[in-house]
């Protein structure tokens, strides 16, 4: 009977145990939005590795401690240096609410207006409706200029502004097609109303459209100065990961061929068992596939 183990050497059944431990993690792995190559080869690494040669898992774990810690250290720095020099984020709380429900109003009272105007409803009830509803909600629009005046603008108002100006200036051409329109008074003016609050629709989109442009142009600003912030450590980040992974590589020189050749196809075989959910992107599994033992392992960014 063979006694052979992970500190004696391998045989074919050390080996099949190495690739079932490299399927098994494989299988329970779930792709996170952030998950970096690191995050994926590491668990079947060690399960394969642990299977294979105690001895070398020992100096893999050493290496991963040094690196992980270093690793933190350099993101806690990375914070510290944000809190102190990062700008201030130009978004934040804006009044969307408020041009929300202006737009509801005025596409409501539109609505009330077409509805007037095709019999279903009664032509004066409908008129006065409609423009009452409609001169709330341009009301509210210039409410929310107001008081993002000196605060937050939002990328959403002038779409929702557009929309406003479309349903004013609709209910307006409707109102003014009406039978008798230009003989009744009081019709004539809810009409000239309509195309007041349409001239302020549109006066309040020109607003909200150019803080919305240097809202933009704010924001993108800042992601520039934060990626400038990363610059310097993502590159110490880099040599960090650079220096374990050639730890590493002597380590995995260091094991006998066999062993060597035994983690290679369990990891392989991980690594297809993943790609083949098509959880990965075709980049990062040529990635992971082209790569040797250990060398994405401390692939990580700050």
């Amino acid at each position: 009977m063979s006694t052979r183990g992970p500190e004696s050497g391998t045989g074919p059944d050390q080996s099949a145990v190495a690739s079932a431990a490299a399927l098994a993690v494989a299988a329970r792995y779930e792709r996170g939005l952030s998950d970096g190559l690191a995050v994926i080869v590491r668990p079947i690494e060690d399960a394969a590795l642990g299977a294979l040669d105690r001895r070398a898992m020992q100096g893999i774990q050493a290496i991963d401690r040094r690196y992980d810690r270093r690793l933190r250290d350099l993101r806690l720095e990375h914070a510290r240096a944000e809190d102190a020099d990062a700008p201030e984020y130009p978004g934040g709380a804006s009044r969307e609410l408020l041009d929300g429900l202006g737009f509801l109003f005025a596409i409501v009272g539109a609505g009330i207006m077409f509805a007037g105007r095709s019999g279903s409803l009664p032509t004066a009830a409908a008129a006065w409706s409609a423009v009452l509803l409609i001169g709330a909600g341009v009301v509210l629009h210039a409410i929310s200029a107001v008081v993002t005046r000196h605060g937050h603008a939002s990328r959403s108002t002038p779409g929702y502004l557009a929309f406003t100006a479309v349903s004013v200036f609709g209910s307006g051409i409707v109102l003014a097609n009406w039978p008798g329109a230009t003989d009744d008074p009081t019709t004539a003016a809810l009409m000239v109303a309509l195309f007041v609050l349409g001239a302020a629709a549109v006066m309040l989109l020109i607003v909200a459209s150019v803080r919305a442009w240097n809202l933009a142009r704010r924001i993108r600003d800042f992601d520039r100065a934060i990626a400038a912030l990363r610059v310097p450590f993502e590159a110490e980040a880099a040599e960090l990961g650079a220096a374990a992974a050639a730890e590493a590589a002597e380590v995995l020189e260091a094991m006998e061929e066999p062993r060597r050749l035994a983690l290679e196809a369990a990891r392989r075989a991980g690594i297809e068992a993943i790609v083949a959910r098509g959880s990965l992107t075709p980049a990062t599994a040529s990635r992971l596939r082209s790569a040797p033992p250990f060398a994405l392992r401390y692939a990580e960014d700050v």
